[in-house]
This record gives C-alpha cells, sequence and structure tokens, in this order.
C-alpha cells in the first residue's frame, strides 16, 4: 500500500499547469505535464486523495501493463498474458475505453473487444467462470490506448468523471463543465477576502465551485463513490482517514458571493446546490438581469459566461459585449472582471484591453477567457498574460 507508482491524470486541453501545479501542492513528485494530461507518481494515499482533492483532473489512471502488438492477434495474446485475476473477480464487470492510433488496428471497438475476450477466456480457462461487460458502474474500468504497435493498458481509479462532482441533482442542466467552472475560478485569482459577483449564473456551477474553494473543501466532496473502492485491495481505512483530513481543514469563515440570472429555473438550480453546503456563507442569490443591476459596485471581482452569439444576429451580440462593458466600467470600478466565450469577435467590443488571455475549451468549443482591471482612465502600459 505504500509502494510509490506512476500514475496518469487526464485534464481538459489548457488545465495542464493548474493540474501541474495542484499535484505539486500535493507532495507528489515527478509532475510532467503532456497534452491534455499530468504524469505523476504517489502511493495509495496519494491516489486516494487526488481523486478525492483535484479540482482539475478527469480520471486518475493507474498505467499496469505495457507492451507491443502489430495485430489483433497480437493483442489477444498479450492480454490473456496479463493477472487479471489480481484486479478483478471471476464475477465482476468490466468496461473498456479504447483509443487507437496504429496502422495495425482499423477500429478501437475491435481492439477493445479483443482485450475483452482475452481477459474472459483467462478467466474461464482458470476458474470456469468469467467477468461481465457492464456500461454503468462497472467494477473495473479499463483504458487501452495503442499506438503504432504499443500498447498500454490502465486502470482507472476514478470510475466515472471525475468533473462529475455530486453535488448536482440528477438529470440538472450543466452547461459549464465543472472541471472548467474550477479552473474559471483559479485562473480569475479570485480570494475569499474579496466579493465575488457571478451574473449570468445559469444552474450554479461556478457560485458552488467558488464556494467550496473558499471552504478549502474538494469539489469531489459530495461524491459518494470512485472506481479504486470496487478494487480488490480497496483499503476503506486509508480512504476514511484521507476524508477525515479534508474535513479537519476545512474553512467555515463566511465569503460574500453574489449570484444572479433571469432564469428562475436556473435559479433554483443554483440554489439547490449551494444548500448542500453544511454551514452558512453570505451567498446571495437573486433574479436580476446583470444590465439592472444597481450602481457602485466597487473592488467586487466578476466572472461572466455570457452567450455566445449561436442564436443571436451578428450586431445584436456585439452590442450585448459592448453594453456589457459599459456597465462593468461605470459601476464596477477598481475590480477585475473575466468573460470567458467562444466568440472571438464579440468579445473585441467590450472595451477593455485585458491583462490575462488562456484558451480553455467548453465541451469542444474553444473559448476566450480574458481577465480586465475595471479601472477608471487608462492603462496602456499593463502588461498582457497569454497562455
Amino acid at each position: 500500500m505504500s509502494e510509490v507508482k506512476p500514475f496518469f491524470a487526464t485534464t481538459l486541453s489548457g488545465l495542464e499547469p493548474l493540474l501541474a501545479e495542484e499535484f505539486e501542492s500535493f507532495g507528489f513528485t515527478n509532475v510532467e505535464t503532456t497534452k491534455r494530461g499530468v504524469s505523476f507518481e504517489t502511493d495509495y494515499r496519494g491516489m486516494v486523495k487526488a481523486n478525492m482533492c483535484s479540482r482539475f483532473a478527469i480520471r486518475i489512471l493507474l498505467p499496469w501493463a505495457e507492451g507491443r502488438a502489430k495485430d489483433p492477434e497480437g493483442l489477444y495474446r498479450f492480454a490473456k498474458k496479463l493477472p487479471w485475476e489480481q484486479v478483478l473477480s471471476s464475477r465482476g464487470t468490466l468496461f473498456i475505453n479504447s483509443s487507437v492510433s496504429s496502422d495495425f488496428f482499423d477500429h478501437s471497438h475491435y481492439a477493445a473487444l479483443k482485450v475483452k475476450d482475452a481477459i474472459a477466456d483467462r478467466f474461464r480457462e482458470k476458474t470456469g467462470k468469467r467477468p461481465s461487460v457492464a456500461k454503468e458502474n462497472p467494477d473495473l474500468v479499463i483504458h487501452l490506448r495503442i499506438h503504432e504497435s504499443m500498447v498500454l493498458i490502465s486502470l482507472d481509479s476514478s470510475g466515472d468523471s471525475l468533473h462529475r462532482r455530486g453535488y448536482r441533482p440528477p438529470g440538472a442542466k450543466a452547461p459549464l463543465n465543472e472541471t472548467l467552472a474550477a479552473a474559471m475560478i483559479a485562473l480569475s485569482k479570485w480570494t475569499p477576502e474579496k466579493t465575488l459577483y457571478i451574473p449570468m449564473c445559469g444552474s450554479g456551477t461556478l457560485v458552488m465551485e467558488a464556494a467550496m474553494k473558499a471552504a478549502n473543501l474538494p469539489s469531489q466532496w459530495f461524491r459518494p463513490h470512485f472506481g479504486f473502492m470496487k478494487w480488490k485491495d480497496y483499503d476503506r481505512k486509508v480512504a476514511e482517514e484521507v476524508r477525515l483530513e479534508i474535513w479537519q481543514g476545512r474553512n467555515t469563515d463566511k465569503v460574500k458571493i453574489l449570484a444572479s440570472d433571469v432564469d428562475r429555473d436556473a435559479l433554483r438550480q443554483t440554489q439547490s446546490v449551494v444548500s448542500k453546503i453544511a454551514w452558512e456563507h453570505d451567498i446571495t442569490i437573486e433574479d436580476q438581469n446583470f444590465f439592472d443591476l444597481p450602481e457602485d459596485q466597487s473592488g467586487v471581482t466578476v466572472i461572466l459566461n455570457p452567450p455566445y452569439g449561436e442564436r443571436m444576429r451578428p450586431e445584436n451580440i456585439e452590442q450585448m459585449y459592448r453594453d456589457m462593458g459599459l456597465k462593468l466600467k461605470n459601476d464596477f470600478a477598481n475590480g477585475d472582471a473575466w468573460i470567458i466565450t467562444s466568440n472571438a469577435e464579440a468579445l473585441n467590443h467590450v472595451g477593455f484591453r485585458p491583462h490575462a488571455k488562456h484558451t480553455l475549451y467548453n465541451g469542444k468549443l474553444e473559448c476566450k477567457y480574458y481577465g480586465f482591471g475595471l479601472y477608471q482612465g487608462s492603462r496602456k502600459d499593463k502588461p498582457v498574460t497569454e497562455e
């Protein structure tokens, strides 16, 4: 259990530096960024902490077996030799995620099928029974990656994607990925000492991620299950110890967060998720149009996820962003504003020169996330940070 092993965490494109910094703060070693992921080393306790505490990871994978195969039968032979009985029961369930980039394999689904057959045949020969495939809540999630002839099989310690935090009610709309929302809060450099205002709050994802950060509780706090909890070597005692450490490190100081929207269904959902926090914060959620907000909101940090313009005429979306900039300039002096949008042209009409630029992805949409200093007068010499 105390053995240090290599792990790999996947994340959204653009969040690799945030994830690496987070893992270094956890005390993990050999932390290195790659495309859409971070490799690191830690022990079993660290693996549990990565799942429970990471705000920016999507999955925590344990590389388990590596080999070569130049055809489906070679892949079958490689997979059948692996000691699957060490990680899965013959009565268990499994699911295989596969990704193939190879001239030797035509289809990722067929590659996954060959590995599944190899596992079933190995169990059948050894025990007379075989595990079954289950897409929903399997005992073991396997990640198969093939690049040319190189084969990597990893075990998914997260199970379901870590962006599914567990605080959202079933069937709720989620237009903003929770991991992306956590990154937006982090990149804004907002700290709980300042008032945070989230207009156009939608379903409350940004509000909840900010509240969790202020409370020093990980966004996974409300999630009851992880993939490693079904592993044969699951150590409940370690998991409970890590969870207790998280609870003891919480911050119960009040934080002031304002949120508003004109969609009452969205506001009810925001109220629902925020109510899950076990102690009182100064969180105000109002049925309020951003442009009708009372004047003089000096010193406030504002984070906006406005419409991107897919269903609006170009002149209308440009005017909306122009009005948004005027509202920020007139009523939010001495604060900061952060705006995310996939409409870079509309963003040019805000009327401020950004002091920071980040490229993020909301689903498949490439978005710009810009930070603006809300000052009076001119700051043409303000440097721009671009990532």
